[in-house]
């Protein structure tokens, strides 16, 4: 059994980096069930030989962890809940509101707004808990522990050379078959470089700590020439020479990759392992070799080319050469989730769908589903608590782990610690600027590290009655119940999922209308049910279910099954409009409630705002529906379709000034407004905004069109003077700009001002060259 679990072990091991870095749902499943079941196999054969389970360090702390984030799956009073997280108690408000006054306070609702990620990040921390403890048992053999670092080692080596070559041969395509978005840079099999350059952080030191280990051990007292033979010839010496190769390839596979963060912490790293040699008294046998071992990294580097990886640095800083990146705007809005969700936390996995409630800066239709800072991304997920609990691991490990070292003279040992110790320091750091934690297969080799750290201290190498220092027990028997039931959870957590989204696909293709008939609602609504009874926390079949319900005209159903898609999902902006379109219509403070957090959650979708604009129109809230209409003309920028908002307020008895409310304070919007009076033929109108929206214009901000439509338009009713002023902004603004120069010398030809707009027409061919227009407003005025 247990050779059977270790074959398991080394799978893992292999197929998690391979598998496009374990971030798609196949393959987290694969990593979820295989981990938990090699851990039961290896305690079902422990049980045949007294004394072979080892005491883990730090499984306390990694337990509780374990089972807070379990505890924020369960359902609590609403007095409870308040109390643990008032935050999260206010954003279930559209919940409670549809549940109904009666049942809102024995309404039990979980700390996690969104269960269903925190049930699969559960999953996922599962499994890495149980390769934690499968690496401590399994490593605790020092013959097995040299095994398992040589394999990771060579894999390492030989995913850093798949990396550097496909970065010139296939740089859009991954293993050569398989294509990456636009958006992304693939390195290896990963796509997005900052992961990979996490995991070769964490595998570089390990072979370092090889490399050092097999050292052929050359007298000093031959000539150069037989220290070179002796190099070749003594045992391990060819491995040796491999080891240094695979270091090398690695740390310049991360500075080929281009990661700022990746190449940051790699040299951090190799600092840290030469404090830890010395610490351990190791740093004479490797100073040399390492100083060896960066000398070379660089020279490689130069053969590639040091230009590409300096004008990635150069992008550290803006115009005013003053250091910036987009994530400091995301740690900027992160700030307040860590205030509103002090203690507890907004729910692990949550980010995604907290965050744009808070969101500031970033606009636009950009996703952000990390913080891209794990420390900052734990405390709004799991709070101070999480937070406490993760310390109390890593310091626990370490604790013990130096400790024992420190009893000990085994050079191995030593090395290796080191290693272990600076690959998980390599991490923390490049963790301050991304989210490698979330990976799923550099999440699996950082409790791999932390497992080899407490292997290193206590795995004996040579002799003795015991092969390792870590205290021996007898394992119960129930014990083994624990990776059983683990692994009954988390396959049916993976299997309803699986099951769900295949039930969901078919339903998600049909465009619901009154035209399709009863039966045919009637199967798609037994098949919702059966898609909500495979994955629990869910909130898509209910909410599939609500929809489909409406076209059967059962409110009861419908109202229910939105209540149950909220209690799953609260943040889910879609969700809250469509249930407070339907539920508004009976219930106007259940829709006002629903169509305001919806507004809330999704402030870059003017839909959603238009929605709730038309619903208080509506209602005779005239002041606050137009400004929904003012927020959602903000939101497209200038692009939306004005007919369509004034079509909304005249649709609801308002006359065109009452569009001056609902206008953004921005010159495109009263520019195309003023375009839209135009065709109404609202002309003394549309002159009062176009004037309007020349005192908006901003020099920063503004683009040269802005002032044709506007110049036209008075050069169109002969009025000069403005036709004027429109333009000599426009050229303020654009002095490059050959077009509208020709336009301000046509203004002065017909205002009469001729060598004002001959100056105008020379600018414009200065600009370009041969322009016809320009050309010929110069002969025209010769004429």
């Amino acid at each position: 059994m247990q050779r059977v679990s270790y074959y398991l072990f080394i799978f893992l091991l292999i197929f998690c980096p391979l598998a496009f870095g374990t971030v798609e749902p196949w393959s987290l499943t694969v990593m979820e069930f295989m981990a938990p079941l090699a851990l039961l196999l290896y305690m079902v054969g422990s049980r045949k030989g007294p004394g072979s389970w080892q005491r883990v360090p730090g499984l306390v702390p990694l337990l509780l962890f374990l089972l807070f984030m379990a505890l924020q799956l369960l359902p609590l009073p609403q007095a409870l809940l308040a109390l643990l997280s008032p935050a999260g108690s206010e954003l279930y408000q559209p919940a409670r509101v549809v549940a109904g006054t009666s049942s809102s306070s024995s309404l039990w609702l979980p700390i996690s707004v969104n269960p269903l990620a925190t049930a699969q990040e559960l999953c996922r921390y599962l499994a890495y808990g149980c390769f934690y403890v499968l690496t401590v048992q399994l490593c605790s053999r020092y013959k097995r522990l040299r095994r398992t670092m040589l394999i990771v080692v060579a894999l390492a080596a030989g995913i850093a050379f798949l990396a550097v070559i496909q970065k010139f041969l296939s740089p859009d395509k991954i293993y050569w078959f398989r294509p990456v978005p636009g958006n992304a840079t693939a390195s290896g099999p990963w796509i997005y470089r900052n992961h990979f350059s996490g995991f070769m952080e964490m595998t570089l030191p390990l072979a370092l700590a090889l490399f050092l280990h097999y050292r052929p051990r050359i007298r000093y007292d031959i000539s150069w020439r037989e220290k070179i033979y002796s190099l070749f010839t003594l045992p391990h010496a060819n491995l040796h020479t491999l080891l240094g190769f695979a270091a090398i390839l690695s740390g310049l596979a991360i500075v080929v990759s281009l990661s700022r963060g990746g190449t940051i912490s790699m040299l951090i790293a190799l600092l840290l392992f030469v404090v830890l040699l010395r610490w351990t008294g190791q740093v004479r046998r490797g100073v040399v070799p390492l100083t060896g071992c960066i000398l070379l990294v660089l020279l490689a580097t130069t053969w590639f080319g040091w230009e590409p990886v300096v004008e990635r640095f150069n992008r550290m800083t803006n115009s005013e050469n003053v250091l910036f990146d987009g994530r400091f705007l995301i740690w900027a809005d992160t700030m307040p989730i860590i205030r509103d969700y002090l203690m507890t936390g907004a729910g692990f996995g949550s980010f995604i769908h907290i965050y744009p409630l808070y969101r500031q800066e970033m606009g636009g239709e950009r996703l952000v589903d990390h913080a891209h800072n794990d420390y900052l991304e734990l405390l709004t997920d799991g709070g101070l608590v999480a937070a406490l609990l993760v310390f109390c691991f890593l310091v626990s490990i370490f604790w013990q782990s130096g400790r024992r070292l420190a009893k000990r003279r085994d050079s191995f040992a030593k090395l290796l610690f080191s290693a272990a110790a600076t690959s998980i320091g390599a991490i923390l750091v490049h963790s301050v600027t991304d989210f490698n934690m979330h990976n799923g297969a550099n999440g699996l080799y950082f409790f791999f590290v932390c497992g080899l750290l407490v292997a290193a201290s206590h795995t004996r190498r040579r002799g003795g009655a015991r092969p390792s220092y870590l205290p021996a027990q007898q394992m119960p028997l129930f014990a083994a119940g624990l990776p059983l039931l683990l692994l009954l959870a988390i396959t049916s957590v993976n299997l309803g999922m699986i099951q769900a989204t295949g039930l969901l696909r078919p339903l998600a293709r049909v465009y619901l209308n009154p035209n399709i008939p009863a039966e045919r609602l009637a199967e798609m609504a037994a098949q919702a049910r059966l898609a909500s009874a495979k994955a629990r926390f869910d909130a898509r079949p209910p909410f599939q279910l609500a929809n489909i319900a409406t076209f059967q005209g059962d409110y009861e159903l419908a109202k229910q099954n939105y209540g149950l898609a909220l209690r799953y999902n609260p943040t889910n902006p879609a969700y809250l409009a469509q249930a407070g379109l339907y539920l508004g219509q009976r219930e106007e403070e259940a829709g006002r409630v629903l169509l305001t957090a919806a507004a809330k959650g999704e402030r870059t979708n003017p839909e959603i705002s238009k929605d709730l604009a038309d619903w208080l129109l509506r209602q005779g809230d005239t002041e606050k529906g137009l400004a929904q209409l003012r927020q959602a003309m903000t939101m497209e920028e200038g692009r939306g379709n004005f007919s369509e908002y004034v079509a909304l307020a005249l649709i609801h008895d308002l006359d065109l000034s009452a569009m001056e409310k609902v206008l953004p304070q921005e010159a495109q919007a009263h520019i195309r407004f003023a375009a839209f009076l135009v065709k109404q033929g609202e002309e003394e109108m549309a002159a009062t905004y176009y004037l309007r929206a020349m005192d908006l214009v901003a020099e920063q901000s503004s683009k040269a069109r802005f002032f044709t439509a506007p110049y036209y338009f008075f050069m169109g009713r002969d009025d000069y003077d403005k036709a004027l002023l429109v333009i000599r902004k426009g050229v303020a603004f654009h002095p490059d700009d050959a077009n509208l120069q020709i336009l301000a010398g046509e203004v002065y030809r017909k205002m009469g001002i001729s060598y004002r707009a001959a100056e105008h027409f020379r600018q414009a061919l200065l600009i370009s060259p041969g322009n016809s227009r320009a050309t010929r407003g110069l002969a025209a005025l010769e004429e």
